[in-house]
Order: structure tokens, then sequence, then C-alpha cells
């Protein structure tokens, strides 16, 4: 199905970010938002592309997404819908640049999952991870409240006021008994084979042409050619 563009290109300058928000027009469909440039793609599935209060087209769901870019020349993007082949879906856009400290989270990290929370009251500030046990979280390099979410998303628990936040994955306890008894267990069998490799390498030695009975005891000189 050939892509519908959605707007004329958007010119975007370096280190500098935008909100984008779409006038989508029609009810919800199956297909996807594709996002281009130059050096980069990005496709969001629709009708949601995550989370109920993520991109999407549902009831609920965002109409905005937050546009920025490294390159030095700044970048012009491309926006097309796939799956949809109905003109007028889109009855208009707008293109604001913002500041990213009036944003509740800056990100500043995905790995571990870092940035800068800013909240009115103590709350919980919900992340695009999903809880499985084992997350441990920081805010202000002191140890957090991680929860799992309504949505099966991993929060931290964060105060009111401006904090720096880290969220990684450490595993369970017994993740973590199981990957080191692995690694024993690989650092073993290791040991053993070099182990083996070594005194197969001195027996070969031993027993060859230089080694054990072999040429010991005085070599006798070669007879003298006669005239």
């Amino acid at each position: 199905m050939t892509p519908l563009a959605i707007a004329p290109l958007i010119r975007i300058e370096s280190y500098h970010c935008y909100r984008l928000t779409l006038d989508l027009k029609i009810p919800p469909v199956t297909g996807a938002l594709i996002m281009e440039g130059d050096h980069f793609r990005r496709a969001y599935p629709l009708p949601s592309a995550g989370e109920p209060r993520g991109f999407g087209m549902k009831p609920g769901n965002d109409r905005s997404l937050v546009l920025w870019t490294t390159n030095p020349v700044g970048a012009q993007v491309r926006l097309t819908l796939i799956g949809v082949n109905e003109p007028g879906v889109v009855g208009g856009y707008e293109l604001r640049e913002i500041d990213p400290r009036s944003l509740p989270v800056e990100v500043d990290g995905l790995l571990p999952l870092s940035g800068l929370v800013r909240a009115g009251e103590a709350a919980w500030l919900e992340t695009p991870r999903r809880f499985i046990p084992g997350y441990a979280a920081t805010v202000d390099e002191r140890p957090a409240r991680v929860a799992e979410s309504p949505d099966h998303s991993v929060m931290v628990e964060v105060p009111a006021g401006e904090h720096q936040f880290n969220l990684r994955y450490a595993g369970t306890p017994r993740l973590l008994a199981a990957f080191w008894a692995s690694f024993s267990t690989g650092c073993l069998l290791a040991v053993s084979a070099l182990g083996w490799l070594a005194s197969r390498a001195i027996r070969q030695f031993r027993s060859g042409p230089m080694g054990g009975n072999a040429g010991s005891g005085p070599i006798p000189a070669p007879p003298l050619a006669q005239a």
C-alpha cells in the first residue's frame, strides 16, 4: 500500500525541542505513522503505539510527539501514513518549539533510564519500562521505591520538587544466584579444560624425541671419512 503523506517536510533545528500535534480526522485504523529524515526512520504502530496514554488514535491516546535532533545542520522530517488511503486523514498539525525545562520529565539517558523529574507533590513516576521483578531505582542517589503501575509499567516514587532519578535492572536474588552459579561453573569447566590441555601437552613433550629415555647418554661421534 502506498504511503500517504500527511504533512509537508517539517524543519527542525539542531538541539531544539518541538512538540508535533496531529489533528486526526478518522476513526482508529490499523497501520503505522512513519517519521523519517536523511539519517533516521521511526515507525509508530496504529491505532496505538504503546501504552493507553502513549501516542495513538484511540480514546485516551496522546496525539502529540516530541521531536529533536543533535545533527549540527538540523533535519527535515517527513510524515507518512501506511494502511490508510483516505484523503483528509489529518485535518492539520501544530509544530511548536518547547523548552525541555518546562516538561515534568527530562530524560538524559536510556540505559540506565535517567533524567530529571519535577513534581508539584509527592507522586509516582511511571516509566516506559515493562514491569518485571528486579528493577532498582534511586532519586538524588538515594534508594527509591519501585512498583508496578496499573498499565504494568515500572514506576518510581518521587517526592515533591525537582529531583534526579535513575532506574536500572539489577535482577532478583534468585536470578543473581543463578547467574553466579552459571558463571562459576563456566570458569571451572574452562580451568579443567586448560588443565587437561596442559597435561596432554606435557605428556607429548616427554614422549617426543627429546624427552624420556630418548637421546639419553652421550651421542657417539660419526666415523671419520676415509681418504
